[in-house]
């Protein structure tokens, strides 16, 4: 993450680290499998590149660490009109 706040000041440009995260499992795990029916019927095929199912997740989420350096944490079990205003919030207009 510090490069990319390095590469931004090199370039005189002002960035912004936002991180997503769903903070209920089950909910988590619902989109994921919402989104994985919907990907049985079309397939991605983008090269070397896996299909998304839930195992995919659980690995990840196992390895993760929380950034801490971030300008703004999104928890996308709230509703989208609070999200779009915190972004709105720490986003110039």
């Amino acid at each position: 993450m510090a490069s990319c706040r390095q590469l931004a000041d090199d370039e005189t440009a002002r960035s912004y680290i936002i991180m997503t995260r769903c903070s209920d499992p089950e909910l988590h795990r619902s989109r994921i499998e919402r989104s994985a029916t919907r990907i049985e019927r079309r397939r991605r095929e983008i090269p070397n590149w896996y299909e998304f199912d839930w195992g995919h997740v659980e690995e990840a989420m196992a390895n993760w660490e929380e950034l801490d350096d971030v300008d703004l944490v999104l928890d996308t079990v709230c509703p989208l009109e609070d999200n779009v205003a915190l972004l709105k919030a720490v986003l110039p207009a």
